[in-house]
């Protein structure tokens, strides 16, 4: 799926994730009218679960009518809404929960999954990064996605690698509580962190995985 800049729509694939089952957007509903290139991208990529992370339930469900497709998929309950805000600490408890909440809800629902939130960067960026280390991705190409939600891939440059880079690190450094190793297993960290900080069972986490690796056993 070609990356759409000014909607910010682009298909998740690394570590063990394929093509054809995550992908991130901005919000599909802007000033109470449908984004044509999300609402375009969506309904050819298939999505049938959207994981919302900036709206309440009341507030989402006063937009949807804007968008015929993304109410009929809220009116089906293929929408979960969360609710952060901007601001957020990936440690603190309540936020915490509302991850929890998110992944509970994805293995209850079928890929493809669309996450987003306003403008899909920064609660976007962070739960893409969550599910995209525990998918076994590495950091550089992490690094290089987050960006994209800045700039044109053709106008890409080494500065914003470098930024995505230090996001990342700093974001690792956090959940870790001391510096990381660029070549430390990313992967076995954030499985801990979804352990103990979002009390995410072994049983769950397998799950998970076998739902975004699309390998669904009937």
């Amino acid at each position: 799926m070609p990356i759409n800049n000014s909607s910010n729509f682009r298909e998740i694939t690394m570590g063990k994730i394929p093509p054809g089952v995550l992908f991130r957007s901005n919000h599909p509903i802007h000033n109470k009218k449908q984004v044509r290139d999300i609402i375009v991208a969506a309904n050819n990529s298939k999505i049938k679960t959207i994981i919302n992370l900036c709206d309440s339930f009341q507030a989402l469900q006063s937009q949807v009518i804007y968008c015929p497709w993304y109410k009929k998929a809220f009116d089906g309950n293929n929408v979960i809404a969360l609710g952060l805000n901007m601001s957020f600490d990936p440690m603190e408890r309540k936020f915490c929960r509302k991850m929890q909440d998110a992944i509970d809800f994805m293995i209850e629902q079928e890929p493809p999954y669309l996450i987003h939130c306003v403008a899909g960067i920064d609660r976007t960026g962070f739960f893409s990064i969550l599910l995209e280390s525990f998918m076994g991705a590495h950091i550089d190409e992490m690094a290089r996605d987050y960006m994209l939600s800045f700039v044109e891939k053709s106008e890409y440059s080494e500065n914003d690698y470098t930024n995505g880079f230090r996001f990342l690190c700093n974001l690792f450094t956090k959940i870790k509580g001391g510096l990381i190793d660029p070549d430390e297993d990313l992967q076995l960290l954030i499985t801990k962190y979804l352990k103990e900080r979002i009390k995410i069972d072994d049983n769950t986490l397998q799950v998970l995985t076998n739902k975004l690796e699309n390998n669904i056993k009937d």
